[in-house]
């Protein structure tokens, strides 16, 4: 894809999926997003520590890439529950 393409694809994505009134909401919103359920990595699971660190790793670079010009820190709730999935 060009450059521009694929850029706004992953805005879209990134607006359409990291949700901005609950973070915590993230793995249950990925679970239920017709393109993963349908290509479905049967270890891929949002209850595996391991996954969800990702998942929550691969939020906060989105957000950062394409949510930062909206203000503020918008990757920080995903980094934020990434630390506290790592702290257990």
């Amino acid at each position: 894809l060009p450059a521009d393409v694929d850029d706004a694809c992953g805005r879209l994505l990134a607006a359409l999926l990291l949700p901005e009134d609950d973070p915590t909401t993230l793995a249950a919103r990925w679970r239920a997003w017709p393109p993963h359920h349908a290509d479905a990595d049967p270890a891929w699971l949002d209850g595996d520590p391991r996954c969800l660190g990702e998942l929550y790793r691969a939020a906060a670079q989105a957000a950062q890439a394409h949510l930062a010009d909206e203000g503020g820190d918008p990757a920080a709730p995903y980094r934020r529950l990434g630390e506290a999935l790592r702290r257990g």
